[in-house]
């Protein structure tokens, strides 16, 4: 069926296959412009956190100021117990 000149040439195609399946899946990927895989870039800009506190807090008040911010923004929270505890 095959004649013995095909072998080397199978026999070479099969191991190049098989080197092809080790490399690392990022060695293919292409880069984007800041050096991740491409279509993987996200900026995110203006982007508001808000700091929810749980309503079943007994025993004195939590207040925090201010109640939202963005990235860098101090955010303090006070907590103050009721009185005789």
């Amino acid at each position: 069926m095959h004649s013995k000149k095909h072998r080397p040439l199978l026999a070479w195609l099969m191991i190049l296959a098989m080197l092809c399946t080790m490399l690392p899946t990022a060695a293919l990927a292409t880069e984007g412009p800041s050096g991740g895989a491409a279509g993987t870039e996200a900026t995110v800009t203006g982007a508001t956190y808000s700091v929810t506190l749980d309503s079943a807090i007994s025993g004195g008040t939590v207040r925090v100021d201010p109640a939202s911010g963005t990235a860098g923004t101090v955010i303090t929270v006070a907590a103050t117990p009721d009185s005789g505890k």
